[in-house]
């Protein structure tokens, strides 16, 4: 160990110069400045449009060489996923993708389907042929390849991208399925796509009237939103259920105007619980985005603004709202079903 007395402070300066030298003699090799890594999302200066992770360059050669099969659409993963775009037929369906029947794979036995997923993968294999598909079978490697390493369960669709139409609002009379008074479901600027897919899952089975997204800052309806909704997502844009709005301000007003009740979910000194709602007539419930709640905009064209009752107390208030699926899910089985 060396010790620095008399004169440590002139030493250290010293090496510090010889560091820090003006010929770069004992300085560290300086950073490249080469190319930035690539940016995934909107170019520079077009704001308000939503980066896609889901959606970035596919891969194209695996580790070991192997080419990867490229898209000619978007790769719909999962079961009832699958199942659900070939059975409701709204999108063009270019190849099938399913992994490959082995006794053992890597001296492992392979993990055992239950007799509902079987019958499933038997559905979509004779849809698969019905519709002409190209049917291809690979490993569980490459499907993951395909897919970014997402719980694809042995089946990939290569399919087109889905396409929603625009909501125009009608009196609620076009709605009316049954004696139930018709129910809108409106999501304004839901970033998560498991957030939107868990929502969709929920208003499909809860019988909700139709769901309407912003058209901008809202998550992509991706293969990701799909497998998360297990394969409402393609049965409500198959059945004209969910829709886009490109000014939610407007529709909201002029809905309001032929007779709907606009309820927004958020909390305000005027605000009513869950249980005071009533299900007597035509009502559109808003939904906030996750961090920050519905938009001042849209909150002033709601004639009712509604809160979840909880149970917590002040020291549980680091766990203090609900998930923006779960508080859908509640409020909507509150309207349809009590």
């Amino acid at each position: 160990m060396i010790m620095l007395r008399r004169g440590a402070v002139s030493v250290r300066r010293s090496l510090s110069a010889r560091l820090f030298s003006t010929d770069n003699q004992w300085r560290s090799p300086a950073r490249s400045r080469g190319a930035k890594p690539t940016r995934w999302g909107p170019p520079r200066g077009e704001r308000g449009r939503w980066r896609d992770n889901d959606r970035r360059p596919p891969i194209t050669r695996t580790n070991d060489g192997q080419d990867v099969p490229q898209l000619a659409g978007e790769g719909v993963y999962g079961i009832h996923s699958v199942l659900q775009a070939l059975e409701s037929g709204h999108r063009d369906a270019h190849a099938l993708y399913v992994r490959e029947e082995r006794a053992q794979v890597d001296g492992q036995r392979p993990k055992k389907k239950s007799a509902a997923d079987v019958r499933a993968l038997e559905r979509i294999h004779a849809l698969a042929e019905a519709n002409k598909v190209q049917i291809n079978s690979t490993s569980k490697w490459m499907l993951n390849h395909i897919t970014g390493d997402k719980p694809h369960q042995g089946v990939v669709l290569d399919a087109a991208p889905i396409q929603l139409k625009q909501f125009v609002p009608a009196e609620p009379s076009v709605f009316t399925e049954s004696e139930r008074s018709p129910m809108i479901l409106v999501l304004d600027e839901i970033h998560d796509p498991q957030n939107l897919g868990a929502i969709l899952r929920s208003a499909h089975f809860l019988g909700c009237s139709a769901v309407v997204v912003s058209d901008r800052n809202t998550a992509p309806l991706s293969p990701a939103v799909s497998r998360a909704s297990v394969g409402a997502l393609e049965v409500m844009v198959a059945n004209n259920k969910l829709m886009k709005a490109r000014n939610l301000h407007e529709m909201l007003a002029v809905s309001g105007d032929l007779g709907w009740r606009v309820v927004g979910a958020s909390s305000g000194p005027n605000s009513i619980t869950s249980t005071e709602l009533s299900a007597d007539q035509p009502t559109i419930l808003v939904m906030g985005n996750e961090h920050r709640g519905l938009r001042k905009n849209i909150r002033q064209c709601c004639h009712d603004v509604v809160i979840i009752p909880g149970q917590a107390t002040d020291e549980d208030t680091r766990v203090d709202s609900l998930n923006v699926s779960v508080a859908s899910a509640i409020l909507l089985y509150e309207l349809l079903h009590h």
